[in-house]
């Protein structure tokens, strides 16, 4: 055997290794490469692998559904990858996906993700939140049904399927039989709830997380009850959400809402006190607590109230016009040094 006939023999067969082991070893660890970069917080460089995994192979189990899952929390994850990534230009290329792309791309996912396992009910559940988040209410009330069908003790279907029909009944004509389906199905998560579970080992274990945000199920059935003009019911309701999220204002805000529309306005002032002790530049929030007060004779307190917020308004509306013109004067700063740049050239 000549010496070019061995050498080609040879290069063809390192070819071929390496054919070999990209198609059949190398999306496997490349995708277990990018799940630990994943658990360590270093999702720009995971979300780079996912997507060399998928290249390789598309039908890998579970990558479409990771790729997905990260991108659909792209919120969480852009306000993160900076602090936990040195690779910039996968950064810029992740915080780039806009939401449109985000949209196109994590349907896609999640449907191949679907074609690859039917039967995996996270596929569905994800895909149902795609849906929600481009307010396609109806696709993703049949997506969550779906996991409901595989799956019928899965919270976060019901939770999913309850808010699909709930904020579906804004745009629907029937909004009578999406308020009655979305209150059924945020009644099945609150009988079911165990507030006492423990610690998911999962970063996005979905019944976990229905337990750590079951303050947003009692405050959606409360609005809910709100718009079906069950206010008792609903002040039931945001009164439990405060009690799992104390600290939240927003609920504190609808239980005095709530409370001045049953005329308990002794109720509503206390709601507004915890409000204003929290953050004392609600503006509104003084006028709200203003107008409770006069409700029950308490006319020097509407008067504190009235002048702290028109004061506070003022102050507000200051600081806001002060911020602009400073924007504005380093704008011109900004374009003053360009002009000198391109003087000098």
């Amino acid at each position: 055997m000549s010496f070019k006939i061995k050498i080609t023999f040879i290069i063809v067969l390192v070819f071929a290794v390496l054919a070999i082991y990209l198609r059949f070893f190398a999306p496997k660890s490349i995708f277990n490469i990018g799940m630990n970069y994943e658990d360590r917080g270093q999702f720009g460089e995971a979300l780079l692998c996912y997507d060399i995994a998928i290249f390789l192979d598309s039908k890998l189990p579970k990558a479409h559904f990771r790729r997905g899952r990260m991108i659909l929390n792209s919120e969480y994850i852009r306000s993160t990858i900076y602090r936990s990534s040195n690779i910039s230009f996968i950064n810029d290329r992740y915080d780039k996906r806009t939401k449109n792309y985000t949209y196109f791309a994590t349907k896609a996912d999640f449907q191949k993700a679907i074609i690859n396992d039917p039967k995996d009910v996270n596929n569905y559940l994800l895909l149902g939140m795609v849906y929600l988040s481009r307010s396609m209410y109806n696709e993703a009330y049949n997506s969550f049904n779906i996991a409901i069908n595989i799956d019928s003790r899965n919270l976060f279907a019901y939770y999913g399927r309850a808010m699909s029909s709930d904020f579906n009944s804004h745009y629907d004509r029937d909004r009578k039989r999406n308020n009655e389906l979305a209150l059924q199905d945020y009644s099945i998560v609150i009988q079911n709830l165990n507030l006492n579970a423990p610690s998911a080992s999962e970063n996005f274990d979905f019944n976990f997380r229905i337990t750590v945000e079951a303050w947003k199920v009692f405050k959606f059935r409360a609005e809910l009850y709100k718009k079906m003009g069950k206010i008792k019911e609903a002040i039931i309701d945001i009164d439990q959400a405060i009690k799992l999220s104390p600290d939240d204002h927003s609920l504190y805000k609808l239980s005095g809402e709530f409370k001045v529309e049953i005329g308990d306005y002794i109720g509503a002032i206390k709601c507004y006190d915890k409000i204003i002790e929290m953050d004392r530049h609600v503006v509104k929030d003084f006028f709200a607590r203003a107008h409770a007060k006069k409700e029950v004779g308490d006319l020097r307190g509407y008067e504190d109230d009235i002048r702290n917020g028109k004061k506070l308004e003022e102050e507000i509306r200051i600081f806001e016009l002060k911020r602009r013109q400073e924007l504005e004067e380093a704008e011109d700063r900004e374009y003053e040094i360009q002009k000198n740049k391109k003087m000098r050239k």
